[in-house]
């Protein structure tokens, strides 16, 4: 996940120049990866339940950052939000 996140915030970059995107790849990417390193040493016999719970707290925190963000942008952009009833055929528009 870190490395996709790094990885769409350089493409962002590289295709728009933005640097919103570049930042935000990298520094969600860099959450993720910490994230996972947390998690890896305090795993197996000699890990703590603190830290795996540090490490899910962190991941938890990007994952919810990276969630707002990404459908607040949309939503805000002219075009129409990914949410829709379905049922009605009705797109939701922020």
């Amino acid at each position: 996940m870190g490395g996709l996140l790094t990885l769409g915030g350089l493409v962002g970059y590289a295709k728009g120049k933005s640097l919103p995107s570049l930042l935000a790849g990298c520094t969600l990417g860099g959450t993720f990866a910490l994230a996972g390193y947390v998690l890896q040493q305090n795993s197996g016999e000699t890990g703590t339940a603190s830290g795996m719970r540090q490490g899910h707290d962190v991941a938890l925190g990007a994952s919810t950052v990276t969630v707002g963000t990404s459908s607040t942008n949309r939503c805000i952009s002219p075009c129409v939000c990914p949410a829709s009833d379905t049922r009605a055929g009705i797109p939701l528009q922020g």
